[in-house]
């Protein structure tokens, strides 16, 4: 884990999964968007209490781990076709 302004690379990926990347940024509440970046307002989700201005979109919690759900999206999870003799709790 690092921090998003930090310069890093990888090797190519020889592989035939695929390689994905995930990038969280935390902020205060009080904190707005400069003019031309109001499309990261959109998958924000707040954490703790919330924002009482109302600023920040209440986005709905997931209610746990579906990889049905993301297999639907992309016909694959994680890199391998969905086994759909799996069933899912």
């Amino acid at each position: 884990m690092h921090s998003d302004f930090l310069l890093h690379g990888s090797d190519a990926n020889h592989s035939n999964k695929r390689r994905a990347g995930l990038t969280l940024r935390y902020t205060a509440t009080e904190v707005r968007l400069i003019e031309g970046y109001e499309f990261w307002r959109d998958p924000a989700v707040q954490c703790l209490k919330g924002d009482a201005s109302g600023f920040w979109p209440n986005r709905r919690l997931p209610d746990g781990e579906h990889p049905e759900k993301m297999a639907g999206v992309y016909g694959e999870f994680d890199g391998q076709p969905l086994d759909t003799s799996t069933k899912f709790a």
